[in-house]
């Protein structure tokens, strides 16, 4: 997403999974990231609210208000960690993904934005909610709303987001980098009251059937003394995801076993060198895999084929002051992704994707 959002066994283990990822022998991943590929991939899920993006406000309207260079575009987030894979995971539940941009021809610092994600069976909302309330105040928007308006990097980023239950959907609305985020309020009601007419169609697609199996919690997947070991940090600990966009709990990689697992750790806030990892694995997602990796990536994130992991295997460290790295694998349909930051390094996140794999039941092919 534009404002990244994220939540945040004993020596002689470690030396056992650096052994054992290197001697995964899996072949190497069919394309570079960012290239081309013939084949997008395999049949995946399709949106179940019955309106498409250009349904939900007339281009002119959001040209309107977020300025004429906007148009159309890719949702963003290209794949590498645990943002990119929730999102698919949002997507195998069915979720309308829309995004608009002056990305291309843009005027200010940071692209002028206007985000949607409308989510069917929002079962979640009344469990989240009251968290959701806590630093986002009720508006009047749908059957129930929460709003909220802040910045970031020092004030320059500047964003607005509306969560909103419509009718049992869960439509999420990110305007960012307004002058005045006011003149938005119109075009927000009306994308609401759009997904107020549609309808939620049934499910035409499953997730393929897999051999990986997935653990009752992460405790089972990753130790936490294993975690703390090989990233070389005594005090690590689990810790709950962000609740910085709630309606991530509702599916996929936060509902549970059933569907997919989010795990995450890390030590102390007030520690000299912060260590979060996350661990994240999702079942079935084998048909994003092709098409992801082939999505254009920036500079600032590069990628490189990752030998030795998996069916296939990328990694990466930010080049830019986000100090993130990434290592995502292919499992016989299963997509594991491992980020940390560069204190942890690519190595270490490679280990942990490797004692994954092992605690998935992953046999080489």
């Amino acid at each position: 997403m534009s404002t990244s959002r994220r939540h945040a066994r004993g020596l002689a283990s470690v030396v056992v999974v650096l052994a054992m990822v290197a001697a995964l022998s899996a072949c190497t991943p069919r394309a570079e990231p960012g290239d081309h590929v013939a084949n997008p991939g395999e049949a995946g899920p399709s949106a179940l609210v019955s309106v498409s993006c250009s349904d939900l406000a007339a281009l002119d309207d959001i040209r309107g208000v977020l300025g004429e260079a906007v148009e159309p575009d890719d949702f963003p987030g290209e794949p590498g960690g645990t943002w990119a894979l929730t999102r698919i995971g949002l997507q195998q539940g069915g979720a309308l993904f829309c995004h608009w941009s002056d990305a291309a021809r843009q005027s200010g610092t940071y692209p002028a934005e206007l985000e949607i994600i409308a989510l069917p069976d929002a079962s979640a909302w009344t469990t989240w909610e009251s968290e959701l309330s806590a630093w986002a105040p009720p508006t009047a928007l749908g059957d129930s709303s929460h709003g909220t308006c802040a910045s970031s990097l020092g004030g320059s980023y500047r964003y607005c987001t509306h969560n909103v239950l419509v009718d049992g959907i869960w439509l999420y609305i990110a305007v960012n980098n307004l002058t005045d985020p006011a003149t938005a309020d119109p075009l927000v009601r009306t994308v609401v009251d759009a997904i107020s007419a549609a309808e939620v169609k049934p499910a035409s697609w499953s997730a393929p059937a897999t051999g990986i199996t997935l653990p009752e919690d992460c405790e089972a997947l990753l130790a936490t003394d294993l975690v703390a070991a090989t990233v070389a940090t005594a005090d690590i600990a689990p810790r709950e995801p962000s609740l910085a966009m709630p309606l991530l709990h509702n599916v996929g990689l936060h509902s549970g076993p059933s569907n997919g697992l989010d795990c995450s750790w890390s030590n102390p806030y007030t520690s000299a060198v912060p260590m979060p990892v996350s661990v994240s694995v999702l079942p079935g997602a084998g048909w994003a895999w092709e098409s992801e990796w082939a999505r254009p990536r920036p500079e600032r994130n590069p990628a490189t084929a990752h030998p030795g992991l998996g069916d296939a295997a990328f990694s990466g460290c930010a080049a830019d002051e986000s100090n993130t790295c990434f290592v995502d694998v292919l499992a016989d349909g299963a997509w594991i992704a491992v980020s940390g930051n560069k204190q942890a390094g690519v190595d270490s996140l490679a280990a942990l994707a490797g004692a994954a794999l092992e605690s998935l039941g992953y046999t080489t092919k």
